[in-house]
């Protein structure tokens, strides 16, 4: 039912230019060095209360990057369906927020099909308002690549920048009239909670095919312009940027702006991104008595000289963003969660929201002779189809319970905690690909029955690793696979009426 609307959800500021490999124990070892580091720095500022924060996660179904496939009357049915189930799987693991993305020029009058934009945003704002969920929009530029831009609305804006209603090209202050204007029609017609106003401005250049100026005082110009000329209403509006961007952006925003708020985006951990910027913007934020958000948050795993020799207007490629589906990087995506959740309680944080939904349901396992004949476009799209569609039967990843015990836990968690206390767990074995033994970890909510076993790739049960009752608890179990042949294998964990089915590699 869902699958069709699945199939345009990339969205980042990233190219395909470089060839990064997509596993990498350095990326893995250095961002996990780093995260280590953050979180011990956290440790060491929080006295261990919690905060209010209200903890959000995007709604990528409804992200304006996916153009015609919003209002296609053939799919809009299906999509506002699997909304609510986004909705439900959110509030699930505890969250009580949405983060979205309605993009410039979209809204703006006399833009193609603006009309039918609109009316797909009020129906999606009726169901989020009528569950009481708190929201975040941003309100940047559309992307208009060929990789992240949806063709049609790219064509649309690509000629509204060229010519406009008044057949002008593009320039600042028409750019200030306009998404003025639409910024006000998101405020009068949805209401959102948190408004950003301007955001990430390397990104805004780039999409704005670098016609508007974006340094420091230019972007302190616009922020100040949409500032004094709408009509907020009930709508708290700020402005933000990344936290690989200068923090001379977030001092201007602090210091020279009537904004309610700062809101930031938390990527990549590497080099000062999150230690020790973040915790400078929070002092900003202090100072000048701002509320702090956290728009955008989520672990890119790349090495600090992948950073480095990156060229794209932020420090990633596709070929990096592209590791965020696999399982062999899961173990530090809960790290950063636990870095993410403590620094929101630490600063105080209104409301945080994770950027990659699909994560928390589900991951897909490295197959060399399946994954390496896939492009890059096409490894994200296999990544995301998976986590949505484990999304929409309600189940969790491993990250994602992690995630809910963390927001939900009502004190200070020190270290890593037990997963979960309501549902079975059966975790992706580790190393994988392995040689010549790997770790089966898996848990069990209350006393059972347990059958654990090895199959081939014909259905053939190789190895019995566990066949006896068990109380409630985790377990780890070592299976040793050096009498067995490189190839893909199984492991089927069965207790009570749960049963699943994960593959491992045994490469030698």
């Amino acid at each position: 039912m869902y699958k069709n609307i699945f199939s345009l959800l990339l969205f980042s500021t990233v190219s395909f230019a470089q060839n990064f490999p997509l596993i990498s124990p350095d990326a893995k070892t250095g961002v996990e060095t780093k995260l280590m580091y953050v979180n011990n720095e956290i440790m060491k500022r929080w006295d261990g209360k919690k905060s209010n924060t209200v903890f959000a996660d995007d709604l990528f179904l409804a992200n304006s990057n996916r153009g015609y496939d919003l209002f296609d009357p053939a799919k809009q049915n299906a999509l506002l369906n699997a909304i609510d189930k986004a909705l439900d799987a959110f509030q699930m693991l505890g969250m009580k927020g949405i983060g979205m993305a309605i993009q410039y020029p979209i809204l703006v009058n006399g833009f193609p099909n603006s009309d039918k934009y609109l009316d797909f945003y009020k129906k999606v704002f009726q169901k989020i308002h009528s569950r009481g969920i708190i929201t975040a929009v941003g309100c940047q530029a559309t992307f208009i690549d060929s990789v992240f831009g949806e063709p049609k609305l790219a064509k649309d804006v690509n000629n509204w920048y060229n010519k406009g209603l008044a057949g002008n090209i593009l320039n600042s202050q028409r750019y200030l009239e306009e998404k003025t204007q639409m910024q006000q029609t998101i405020i009068d017609e949805l209401a959102p909670d948190y408004l950003t106003v301007e955001m990430e401005p390397q990104t805004q250049y780039v999409n704005l095919n670098k016609l508007i100026n974006y340094d420091v005082n230019s972007f302190l110009s616009y922020i100040n312009y949409f500032i004094n000329h709408l009509n907020p209403k009930n709508v708290k509006l700020g402005a933000g940027a990344g936290t690989w961007d200068s923090i001379q952006y977030f001092d201007k925003i602090a210091s020279q702006t009537n904004c309610s708020f700062i809101d930031m985006h938390i990527y990549p951990p590497n080099l000062d991104y999150f230690a020790d910027k973040a915790f400078k913007i929070d002092s900003l934020a202090v100072k000048y008595n701002k509320y702090l958000i956290i728009g955008e948050a989520w672990c890119s795993k790349e090495t600090d000289d992948e950073i480095h020799s990156s060229t794209d207007a932020v420090a990633t490629s596709g070929e990096v963003f592209q590791r965020n589906f696999f399982d062999y990087y899961q173990p530090i995506d809960t790290l950063f969660i636990k870095a993410i959740v403590n620094f929101s309680n630490l600063a105080n944080v209104k409301i945080t929201s994770f950027f990659w939904p699909t994560v928390l349901f589900g991951y897909l396992t490295y197959n060399p002779a399946l994954h390496d004949t896939m492009t890059s476009k096409e490894r994200q799209k296999a990544g995301q189809q998976y986590g949505y569609e484990n999304m929409m039967v309600m189940h969790p990843s491993e990250t994602g319970l992690y995630l809910k015990k963390m927001i939900n836990s009502p004190t200070r968690v020190e270290d890593r905690i037990n997963l979960s206390e309501k549902y079975f767990v059966l975790s992706q074995n580790y190393p994988n690909p392995f040689n010549p033994s790997t770790v089966i970890s898996f848990e069990i909510p209350s006393r059972n029955f347990v059958e654990l076993k090895i199959y081939d790739q014909l259905g053939r049960a190789i190895a019995s690793l566990v066949n006896e009752e068990k109380e409630a608890g985790k377990y780890s179990i070592r299976f040793d696979g050096n009498s067995l042949a490189s190839r893909i294998y199984f492991y089927k964990l069965t207790a009570g009426n749960y049963s699943q089915i994960k593959k491992l590699i045994l490469m030698k």
